[in-house]
């Protein structure tokens, strides 16, 4: 196993960056004492988890509008993982992901 998988096995899928009076700092919880809001905390995902989701998404959404509209989906899926890959990121923000999420096509 690399080093690079043994830190991912033990690395959490999701990182905050917080705000606290001493300045920006990481941690694992978007609210970790109590008062703190959780909104104000910008959440990160471990790249190779939101491949997973992205691939889970991409086929559920295939599935769904069928093989007609998949090669559109399968651009539009592949330019984002691709640009996610290109920046040499191992952390994505889950901005750009909440924003594809509410594009969501609704099935029957």
């Amino acid at each position: 196993m690399s080093e690079l998988d043994k830190f991912k096995a033990e690395a959490d899928e999701r990182l905050y960056l917080i705000y606290d009076p001493d300045g920006p700092m990481w941690c694992n919880d978007p609210a970790p004492s109590p008062g703190m809001d959780a909104d104000g905390a910008v959440e990160y995902v471990r790249a190779d988890v939101v491949e997973q989701q992205l691939a889970t998404e991409r086929e559920a959404l295939e599935a769904c509008i069928g093989k007609a509209q998949s090669d559109a989906v399968r651009a539009a899926f592949d330019g984002i993982a691709s640009a996610a890959k290109d920046s040499g990121d191992e952390w994505i923000s889950t901005t750009s992901l909440r924003l594809m999420g509410s594009c969501r096509v609704p099935c029957d």
